[in-house]
């Protein structure tokens, strides 16, 4: 017997977005929830709701992370950050008002020390919000299913 995914998402969003972005965000999930199952059946999935975010992952850990700064400069002093294994994904899901204004060209993926991250700001039907999405995985994430993800973020 297949272990089963089961997803409880709660939205406390006081009057934070605009209306629709939750069904939106739900819907997005469920696109997710479908995708991953197809290419990680056998898998512990976790899905956390907090207040307007979603993260999904699978065989994460920490790591003490040295940043690197716009001008190339590695920082000194590490951080602890929550990454994926090798073998392992992070998909984070964050409702947020108005249009996307950050410095990244988006959608974009990035390179980090030990992962790579795949980026978007998925515009809501309103136009009023949009939903930034950061999928991060690692080097043993088979091809396929990282095209197919990122296919569902977009």
């Amino acid at each position: 017997m297949k272990p089963s995914i089961v997803c409880l998402i709660v939205f406390v969003m006081s009057g934070y977005l605009c209306r629709g972005s939750n069904e939106e965000l739900i819907a997005l999930t469920d696109r997710l929830k479908l995708v991953i199952t197809e290419h990680f059946p056998e898998q512990n999935i976790e899905y956390i709701s907090k207040t307007g975010q979603i993260t999904v992952s699978l065989n994460t850990m920490p790591y003490q992370i040295h940043s690197i700064g716009k001008d190339g400069k590695i920082a000194f002093q590490a951080h602890e950050e929550i990454g994926p294994r090798a073998d392992g994904f992070i998909i984070v899901l964050t409702p947020q008002q108005g249009q996307y204004r950050g410095a990244a060209n988006l959608p974009q993926t990035f390179n980090r020390p030990y992962w790579k991250s795949f980026g978007n700001a998925i515009v809501t039907d309103s136009g009023n919000s949009h939903i930034h999405a950061e999928f991060s995985y690692g080097i043993g994430i088979p091809p396929v299913a990282i095209a197919k993800i990122a296919e569902a973020l977009k």
